[in-house]
């Protein structure tokens, strides 16, 4: 019986950092070198603005949700009393 070693790639996965994940190597590189001086906080900003960007959405959902559960119990409460 023959086992089959190799592993498929499918077309649709992805390998390596991306390009973001190489921008924020490259800034974290030029900062410890010397060669820029910029804040640690723009030198993480690739890393960062993904990051809030997917907090800011998901607080806007979680509000999102809350306001409408109110507006539902006013309904309801509006229909009791009628």
């Amino acid at each position: 019986m023959k086992y089959n070693t190799q592993k498929q790639i499918s077309s649709s996965s992805s390998s390596g950092i991306g390009f973001f994940g190489f921008l924020q190597l490259v800034f974290i590189v030029l900062k410890l070198c010397g060669i820029i001086h910029w804040s640690w906080i723009w030198v993480l900003m690739p890393t960062l603005l993904p990051v809030s960007l997917v907090l800011v959405v998901c607080l806007g959902l979680i509000l999102r949700c809350c306001i409408l559960h109110l507006f539902s119990k006013k309904i309801k409460n509006k229909n009791k009393e009628h």
